[in-house]
């Protein structure tokens, strides 16, 4: 039964999204271009904070300096 209720909640949901036009909005252009550079200034964030496989990350976190093996290549 709560399985049934979670379909029926998806299907309202659906026909609002149908009935409001939410998907003419974001089938704008500009919307397009907004969210592309959103996904690749995360990217670039990530690899900062991260790290890539082959560099280490731009930004210094706390403990990295008292890594035992952190001179082992």
């Amino acid at each position: 039964m709560k399985s049934v209720a979670g379909m029926i909640v998806v299907f309202i949901g659906l026909y609002f999204i149908a009935y409001s036009d939410v998907i003419g909005f974001f089938a704008h252009k500009t919307l397009l271009y907004i969210a592309l550079g959103l996904c690749v200034f995360m990217l670039l964030a990530a690899a900062a904070f991260l790290g890539t496989p082959f560099s280490k990350p731009l930004i210094k976190r706390r403990g990295d300096d008292n890594d035992k093996d952190s001179n082992v290549s």
